[in-house]
């Protein structure tokens, strides 16, 4: 086991080991990306958010009391979960790179989304340099939790060929993440 048995407790084991990533700094950066997304929706009606892997949940809180948003989280570890139920919010367990089919949770995702309606993925990114530079001791190796790596050529082929636009795809973060951003084309049914 490439991490200690503590960091599996903490994140899979529970309330009780789980410790949330909450600070000024992210609750201030998550409320720029909740006034963002409201000012690039074009929408009548609420916007309805799905943050799939929100960990600390940092930006459903950030928009827990907008009227603007009606918004839910998905998280594969239980320490997530349960920390957001006990904050109020409306979540779930799973996450991208946790799942055995990932295509199919993005063609539901596809499916569901109204035309026009974007898909904003964060996910490890296995072509980043910190990824090829720690090799086999990168520390999102963790079978049997994360089954899936995507590279950004990867996501963006694995989107577009299930009937996603990529509207942006980059892994040139200080985090070993890839973020993309995609949507329904306007012209797909709902």
């Amino acid at each position: 086991m490439l991490y200690a048995e503590s960091y599996h407790r903490m994140v899979y084991g529970g309330l009780e080991f789980y410790v949330p990533k909450l600070s000024r700094w992210r609750g201030f950066t998550h409320r720029l990306l909740a006034r963002s997304i409201r000012r690039r929706a074009r929408c009548s009606g609420p916007i309805r958010l799905l943050e799939i892997g929100f960990g600390s949940g940092n930006l459903l809180l950030a928009v827990k009391d907008d009227p603007a948003f009606e918004a839910e989280g998905i998280d594969s570890a239980s320490g997530p979960v349960e920390f957001g139920r006990a904050a109020g919010l409306n979540v779930h367990q799973s996450v991208l790179e946790d799942m055995h089919y990932p295509a199919g949770t993005l063609a539901e995702a596809l499916r569901v989304l109204a035309p026009g309606g974007r898909l904003l993925a964060v996910t490890p990114c296995l072509s980043h340099i910190k990824a090829r530079l720690a090799g086999r001791r990168w520390k999102y190796f963790t079978p049997p939790w994360h089954l899936h790596f995507f590279t950004t050529r990867s996501l963006r082929t694995l989107l577009s060929r299930i009937g996603f636009e990529v509207l942006a795809c980059s892994c040139l973060n200080h985090r070993a993440h890839v973020r993309v951003l995609a949507r329904k084309p306007s012209n797909a049914g709902s």
